[in-house]
């Protein structure tokens, strides 16, 4: 029997990484029905968590819950008084780097968790050699975008420890082909072969009618050079033109959970709420498939979570992108040739019609994207189905 392990940042508040869980296990099961997968994440109560469809087992990131723990404490002093960061790290994550041992393959989830505005190479990398040093049979990074400048010395000495690195779009594999010589390939996130699951629409669904809109936390923190101010004022100024210029009506969506999207997601509601044209989900409880069920009964998507882009994209909903990475931008390219009216960057925002011109450009551009998806799309799956081979 084949096991596998899939190690996440979080799983069950991020729709993004349980799309990402659920479509790997999935990637696996169809080579081999009955292997074993473990899913490892951070979150506290994880190994309590129901599992998701396609898992066997989870299993915690840490050792511990709280910072004060004896286990932490004795961890901390290990890293920062004896200067053994291994030991250290080995007492954090005991149990995933023993159950490591027993696995086939260990799938680490890159994403972007290396760019360097997160702050969280430290965390990738102790673990990432902790489990090289466990001389765990096959060691994969996958899934992966990173800009050129945040692929440092410490980044590329981080990718020697694994045994195939799979970018998911061409810009980060035309970057990382710079750094990197051998066992380095392309697959599109495997997100997009997740299939939807069905529900009812939310109360004054009108079929054929409504744009989905997300805006998360993250691109209003206003480390992307733009206030949460700008960015709410393009979003209103894009409602506005579409309640007075057009018949769609509007549904607010999240796709990270723990009010991460909902408390910027609230505020639009209320500026809104009265004209009888907007509608917000605000049950958190819903899963990735069934959030990728609405967006893909959506007539347009506007967002600024990927995978809520990817759940668009792989429907063939035309989607408009406000992007702050590389990732975006690389899929769009990857899919349409071009970044250019599918992907806004974050900045531009800064213009308060920003999304207004948006949107216009993809209502009038429909036929045109749908029929690019339809004819893309089969085409692109079969190349994410085929990551597998990673994993062999």
């Amino acid at each position: 029997m084949k096991k596998f392990m899939i190690i996440l940042n979080a799983v069950y508040y991020n729709r993004g990484s349980e799309a990402l869980a659920r479509s790997i296990a999935a990637i696996c099961r169809k080579k081999y029905p009955d292997c074993d997968i473990t899913l490892v994440s951070s979150e506290v109560d994880f190994e309590k968590s129901q599992l998701i469809e396609g898992i066997d087992h989870n299993i915690r990131r840490y050792g511990y819950v709280s910072k004060y723990s004896a286990v932490n404490l004795y961890a901390v002093f290990q890293r920062f008084v004896m200067k053994n960061v291994e030991k250290a790290t080995y007492i954090r994550c005991k149990k995933v780097i023993d159950q490591a041992k027993k696995m086939d393959c260990v799938v680490v989830v890159g994403g972007d968790n290396y760019d360097q505005s997160y702050g969280l190479y430290y965390i990738l990398h102790s673990l990432n050699l902790a489990l090289r040093k466990a001389e765990v049979k096959k060691l994969v990074l996958y899934d992966c975008s990173l800009e050129e400048k945040d692929i440092d010395n410490s980044v590329i000495e981080d990718f020697k420890l694994f045994d195939a690195i799979s970018a998911r779009e061409s810009l980060t594999y035309n970057n990382f082909k710079k750094f990197i010589g051998e066992n380095l390939y392309f697959y599109p996130d495997p997100a997009f072969i997740m299939k939807s699951d069905k529900l009812a629409l939310p109360k004054g669904w009108k079929d054929n009618q409504m744009i989905g809109i997300n805006v998360s936390n993250l691109v209003v923190s206003g480390k992307y050079g733009v206030s949460e101010e700008q960015i709410l004022t393009a979003y209103k100024n894009m409602i506005r033109y579409l309640i007075r210029e057009t018949s769609y009506c509007i549904i607010l969506i999240p796709h990270v959970m723990d009010g991460a999207d909902l408390s910027i997601l609230k505020k639009l509601y209320e500026e809104f709420r009265t004209t009888g044209r907007v509608r917000i989900i605000k049950n958190e409880q819903l899963t990735a498939p069934q959030l990728k069920y609405i967006i893909s009964k959506c007539r347009f998507l506007v967002t600024a979570r990927t995978h809520a882009s990817i759940a668009a994209y792989s429907t063939g909903v035309p989607a408009l992108v406000l992007g702050y990475s590389i990732k975006s931008v690389g899929i769009a390219t990857d899919l349409f040739g071009k970044s250019d009216h599918y992907v806004i960057p974050t900045y531009n925002l800064k213009n308060p019609d920003a999304l207004v011109d948006g949107v216009q450009w993809l209502i009038a551009h429909e036929n045109q994207i749908r029929k690019r998806l339809n004819k893309y799309m089969p085409s692109y799956l079969e190349k994410t189905w085929g990551s597998i081979e990673l994993f062999e």
